[in-house]
């Protein structure tokens, strides 16, 4: 259920815009907060009312995960988040249904970043 006003009642300035699902494009960068976990996935409530998913093959670097037998010694998604936990996460993919596949491997979320743009207390996933 959604907090706070709908966002037809919240008037903005001119020059901030809505995030709309058509504005995401592969690589945008997010805060989530985890809404349901299930044990395939992490659903996670973006701004605006958008809602991601987040795969179980994505809660983590891909060496940690052996494929072929799926995620041995790895805690189930229930052990490793919780329910209103803030993530960050990259939008991997957008489909017309309405869905948003989102990743919250470290070296996707922070792809961009350099030694260079790297600041003192600077907040990375």
């Amino acid at each position: 259920q959604p907090i706070g006003p709908s966002p037809d009642a919240v008037t903005l300035p001119p020059d901030v815009r809505y995030l709309r699902l058509k504005d995401l494009k592969v690589g945008t960068l997010l805060l989530g907060v985890v809404s349901e976990i299930t044990s395939t996935d992490l659903v996670v409530s973006l701004p605006y009312f958008l809602t991601g998913y987040v795969a179980h093959q994505h809660t983590m670097e891909a060496e940690y995960i052996d494929t072929d037998e799926g995620s041995v010694g790895v805690a189930p998604l229930g052990e490793r988040f919780r329910v209103g936990q803030i993530v960050a996460c990259v939008v991997l993919k957008t489909e017309k249904e309405r869905r948003i596949d989102l990743s919250l491997r470290p070296s996707l979320c922070n792809a961009g970043l350099t030694i260079d743009t790297i600041q003192p207390n600077m907040w990375l996933p």
